[in-house]
């Protein structure tokens, strides 16, 4: 659990702010920001009971939502990014809209409750095409009219594609999932989610990339986002030169250093609109 709430924050004027969200294994957070960079509210919310099937998490979202007045005030728009491994990227050349589940359906199980969205990415030239659970989606839209839905992946394409560094991994850390991007020459060779049970796991997914593609990790930058623990970043050290968190000075000031590294992606999500 994590709350903050910003001193001047207006409980009642909310029309001109943005709302965001993301939901793992675990549970969910949200945010309130004005859509440059100052934090009004930062929560996160851990489910209460075991999810065994989307119906559960539907459950346990419809109970967050109930609970919390600030999921049913009324916001300039809301984006809320769902932590899956069910994303691929396609080749604009190659998108048909008409095609997009059975594209999805090579790279990854779906379920039949599983909607299929996608984000052009002009600037790679390819669409990023992912599953949304729908009865979590239904509960979200219940609320929260005419949100929009992400794949983490859509953020650090079109966000972090032009950090420092000649070859750069970034890594988007979430509950058993690990969100991975490979920048060489400042052309994507890589984007990908991988499920894992132990930090090792990702350490070991990391140091697979490089060496599939022939890299050095003394050459390589790696940034890094998401809750990493202490003991993490201190294997992230261990096997590469140049480790850097990536997260927003001014939410820095504002919810702490770690908590901004924790939910960068979060309170970032209405720079993707």
């Amino acid at each position: 659990m994590f709350t903050f709430i910003d001193t001047t924050f207006d409980h009642s004027q909310t029309n001109g702010l943005y709302l965001s969200g993301q939901v793992d294994a675990e549970g969910f957070a949200f945010a309130v920001t004005d859509g440059v960079g100052a934090v009004k509210v930062l929560k996160r919310l851990a489910y209460q009971h075991a999810i065994l099937s989307y119906d559960d998490e539907a459950k346990e979202l419809a109970a967050f939502f109930e609970q919390e007045p600030l999921l049913r005030q009324t916001y300039k728009s809301g984006t809320w990014a769902f932590f899956s491994n069910k994303a691929t990227l396609i080749p604009a050349a190659f998108a048909d809209t008409a095609q997009l589940r059975t594209c999805l359906a090579y790279a990854a199980p779906l379920d039949e409750l599983d909607e299929i969205h996608y984000r052009a990415l002009p600037d790679l030239q390819a669409m990023l095409v992912f599953a949304v659970p729908s009865p979590q989606a239904n509960i979200i839209l219940k609320y929260q009219p005419g949100t929009r839905f992400l794949h983490p992946h859509a953020q650090l394409l079109s966000q972090f594609n032009a950090l420092d560094g000649h070859d750069r991994l970034v890594l988007h850390l979430a509950p058993s999932l690990a969100n991975v991007e490979l920048y060489c020459d400042d052309a994507l060779l890589l984007s990908n989610t991988y499920p894992f049970t132990a930090f090792t796991d990702v350490v070991y997914y990391l140091a697979f990339i490089l060496q599939q593609y022939k890299l050095r990790t003394h050459n390589v930058t790696l940034y890094y986002m998401g809750a990493v623990k202490e003991e993490q970043q201190n294997l992230l050290h261990r096997y590469f030169r140049n480790v850097k968190s990536v997260y927003t000075a001014a939410a820095g000031l504002q919810v702490g250093e770690e908590a901004a590294v924790a939910y960068h992606s979060l309170l970032t999500l209405p720079q993707c609109e």
